[in-house]
């Protein structure tokens, strides 16, 4: 507070680009970590199986998109016609009043891309997948 008098402004400023740039690097390194976690839950699941843990919303939407786009592509190429893939949001007991983000993202997502899906758990979802798509 101090610093904020006319004579301080410059201090001011240099502490608060100082702070951002630290909040900056706290989240990429954060995101960083993230993303590790995810993939070492995902490096032993069967092929058919993606777990959407440890992401932010955004991520797990955009791991979601890649992740069905690839099953469709080798649908296609098996001609095998329709395919089921389980994507695991969680329950959300460790988000924000214990009311998953996550779970209601991917649904709506679902939805949107007009995919069949049926619930296998409340944090589980099996999303049915054509090769024709």
């Amino acid at each position: 507070m101090e610093t904020r008098g006319n004579k301080m402004a410059g201090a001011a400023s240099y502490y608060a680009a100082q702070a951002r740039e630290l909040n900056s690097h706290i989240k990429a390194s954060q995101k960083q970590n993230q993303m590790e976690q995810f993939l070492e839950a995902n490096r032993d699941s069967r092929s058919s199986k993606l777990d959407l843990h440890y992401l932010q919303t955004s991520d797990a939407i955009k791991q979601l998109q890649q992740f069905i786009t690839q099953r469709e592509g080798m649908g296609r190429s098996s001609k095998s016609g329709t395919e089921s893939v389980e994507v695991v949001t969680g329950k959300g007991n460790r988000s924000e009043n214990g009311k998953s983000r996550l779970r209601p993202a991917v649904q709506n997502w679902l939805d949107q891309k007009n995919y069949s899906y049926t619930e296998v758990n409340s944090g589980c979802f099996r999303v049915s997948i054509k090769s024709g798509k």
